[in-house]
């Protein structure tokens, strides 16, 4: 898999501009479980192309942003700090903006808010936890 991950990662990336949200999603899906199954490799060798990917469909309403912002906490977690840190500001910016329009299904609009609320920030801070352990580990 390796030996062809560039086509691998240029055909997922390229079903990130999809027109059918099924097919976003799955795109979305595979760069999140390549990052964990491929990593450190993936995060080494296609950084510059995977997060900006990541970043532009978190900031597309029509996107599964929330999978979105997953996907880039997997990739963060084999990303050494000099391979993040020039996304980490839009990415952590990208995490918080999701909030805006995002829903989370339940009877009380407080409730769903309060969730959302948390589940962005947990994710903003374990992308910056795994920036600092790195850091601070290697």
């Amino acid at each position: 898999m390796t030996k062809n991950l560039e086509q691998v990662v240029t055909m997922v990336l390229n079903s990130f501009h999809d027109p059918h949200p099924r097919a976003r999603w799955a795109a979305i899906n595979a760069i999140g479980q390549l990052s964990t199954d491929l990593g450190p490799d993936l995060q080494n060798k296609y950084h510059h192309l995977v997060l900006p990917a990541l970043a532009s469909a978190m900031d597309d309403f029509n996107n599964p942003r929330a999978h979105a912002v997953s996907a880039v906490l997997n990739f963060s977690e084999n990303c050494t700090p000099e391979l993040l840190k020039p996304y980490l500001d839009g990415i952590v910016m990208d995490v918080l903006m999701s909030l805006q329009g995002s829903q989370l299904e339940t009877d009380d609009p407080t409730t769903s808010y309060m969730l959302q609320v948390c589940f962005y920030f947990v994710i903003a801070f374990r992308i910056i936890q795994n920036f600092f352990v790195f850091i601070f580990y290697n």
